[in-house]
């Protein structure tokens, strides 16, 4: 049976997390899941590095040599921490529709918000119809409800700590699926920096 790196076994399970939230998403459970799972992996993978890094190179894995850690990946950890030991890591969904308001007109109006419940229940499993809109015949002055062309969700980050928010206000960006995207990009640069340290070694 081939060494199998258990480095190699987290790496895939965080690149098919990142793969799962880089879609359309419609579930809020399950995108907060997924991110927590997506956190948690990230920074278990340093821990499984330290190990393996240990046992095969016989030497100290020091991940902070490694050049391209940024913010994201430093609130990642910060998040890890909080979930584990404070807080569950809690999101915020918003909603933006596009409407087509005039038959004669190619102009969409955009109509979003962000959900007022969503903090309080972060169970909710499937969008809701709270944001309608409603036109208003010029001629009758009747209304009837306007069915959107195109729903998009995205999901914020609630920083649930004052050292969370001002690393997210350094970033500009909360929506987690952004995040991962990006942060994802950087474990990707961390996993082939690991390996190459460990081929150095005669490892891979």
């Amino acid at each position: 049976m081939a060494d199998l790196s258990n480095a190699a076994v987290l790496f895939q399970d965080l690149a098919d997390v990142a793969s799962k939230l880089s879609g359309p998403a419609m579930s809020p459970k399950q995108v907060r899941r997924d991110f927590v799972s997506f956190v948690d992996l990230s920074q278990k993978l340093t821990a499984m590095m330290r190990r393996e890094y240990s046992e095969k190179a016989g030497k100290k894995w020091e991940a902070k040599k490694f050049e391209g850690w940024n913010e994201i990946t430093e609130l990642l950890k910060k998040l890890r921490n909080t979930d584990e030991h404070e807080h569950p890591t809690f999101i915020q969904v918003h909603e933006r529709q596009q409407h087509k308001i005039f038959n004669d007109v190619d102009a969409l109006v955009i109509f979003e918000g962000t959900w007022e419940f969503s903090l309080e229940d972060q169970l909710v499993d499937t969008p809701r119809d709270d944001l309608l809109v409603s036109i208003v015949d010029p001629k009758t002055g009747g209304e009837q409800e306007s069915v959107p062309i195109r729903t998009k969700y995205e999901f914020y980050l609630y920083p649930s700590t004052e050292n969370a928010r001002e690393l997210l206000e350094k970033i500009g960006e909360s929506d987690v699926q952004s995040l991962v995207s990006e942060s994802f990009k950087i474990y990707e640069e961390y996993y082939k920096y690991y390996r190459n340290q460990l081929a150095r070694y005669g490892n891979t």
